[in-house]
């Protein structure tokens, strides 16, 4: 049996980080990610599609994307479930998915544990009926009968939490084959508890840089042999993360780290070690422009120079206290905090009211 596994679309994000402009063109992006897994899971020959949670970011989404959703369903060769997740939890009453034309392919678990049989497969699901749920799967038990198991469901690998947490035991006695997990946007490769397999192919598509790297799709294959996970990326435009050495020369490595990057994609570039010289947010855009990239970040985390701070002058005590600061920083947070705060106060130092900013 072969199962498209996706989950965490997010449609209608507000990409707010973004420009106005180009955080419309993000979302416009989004919106093609159902129809390209409808592609997918036609063009992998899927048996059954599992869409687990979270494929609308809110519970009034625009109509773009409600009609963007609804034409992608009906492409599918293939029977469709649905567990709706913690931002597109079911409401009985209303709501979204009153909202949303769904096809006769399409099956929507609307509140409990269900089974649906299928001629090869038992499907079971569950949904969100509000935005938290502290129900996990230790009461569920899948029945035997001779067929593929599987489930499609929104929740987290945790003790304890509001959505829907679950142990790895509980995921063992459940006596599934294969369990399709939401909620969770890093993909989390293919897992096993006891017999059972399980995974979380993260968010479809990266919408911040806590969501760097390819974003996709799994293709889940059970045999009588076990279990074997594939992925698809279905996002072309990637979030990514670039640090660059300054190694004395800051807009050198800078110049070094745009080329590095793909064109189309959003970089944050990170510059460290020693540095007495400001990068202006200019070259980066002018760098960044000239290799393609959609939007671009920049975050200054050098330190001032070893012989700067030994300066017998105000602005050399300055530095030393600002340098001894910032090597005693534990978290990334605190060096940023620690990085801007030396380059206001060198400009205010220097007699500059507009210091250079780092951004992203």
């Amino acid at each position: 049996m072969r199962i498209l596994h996706s989950a965490d679309w997010h449609l209608d994000s507000p990409f707010e980080a973004l420009p106005a402009e180009k955080a419309r063109a993000m979302r416009a992006e989004a919106r093609e990610i159902p129809g390209k897994v409808a592609a997918l899971a036609n063009e992998l020959g899927a048996d059954a599609a599992l869409f687990c949670g979270d494929l609308f970011d809110t519970q009034q989404p625009g109509e773009a994307a409600r009609e963007a959703f609804a034409a992608a369903l009906r492409r599918f060769d293939c029977p469709v479930f649905i567990a709706p997740g913690n931002h597109d939890w079911f409401r009985p009453s209303g709501g979204l998915w009153r909202s949303v034309e769904l096809p006769e392919n399409v099956h929507i678990f609307t509140g409990g544990f269900e089974r649906i049989e299928l001629p090869f497969a038992d499907v079971y699901g569950a949904a969100f009926t509000e935005p938290h749920c502290a129900g996990g799967l230790a009461t569920f038990r899948a029945e035997r009968r001779g067929k593929i198991a599987i489930m499609a469901l929104h929740g987290e690998l945790a003790a304890a939490g509001d959505y829907r947490p679950i142990g790895e035991r509980d995921i063992a006695a459940t006596g599934l084959d294969y369990l399709a997990l939401g909620h969770t946007h890093r993909p989390s490769g293919l897992r096993r508890a006891g017999e059972v397999y399980y995974a979380w192919p993260g968010c479809a598509m990266g919408r911040g840089f806590d969501e760097c790297g390819p974003r996709g799709a799994y293709l889940a294959e059970i045999t009588e042999n076990g279990c074997e996970l594939s992925f698809h990326e279905l996002a072309g435009r990637r979030y990514e993360i670039i640090e660059a050495e300054t190694r004395g020369d800051a807009a050198a490595a800078l110049r070094e780290a745009v080329a590095s990057a793909r064109p189309g994609d959003i970089c944050r570039f990170v510059l460290r070690g020693e540095s007495g010289q400001r990068v202006p947010q200019s070259l980066l855009d002018a760098l960044a422009d000239e290799r393609g990239l959609f939007a671009a970040f920049l975050r200054d985390e050098t330190a001032p120079p070893r012989a700067e701070c030994s300066a017998d002058s105000l602005r050399g005590n300055f530095l030393r206290i600002a340098r001894e600061r910032l090597d005693a920083a534990e978290t990334e947070a605190e060096r940023l905090a620690l990085s801007r705060a030396i380059r206001w106060g060198e400009a205010a130092l220097g007699g500059d009211d507009a210091p250079w900013e780092v951004s992203g």
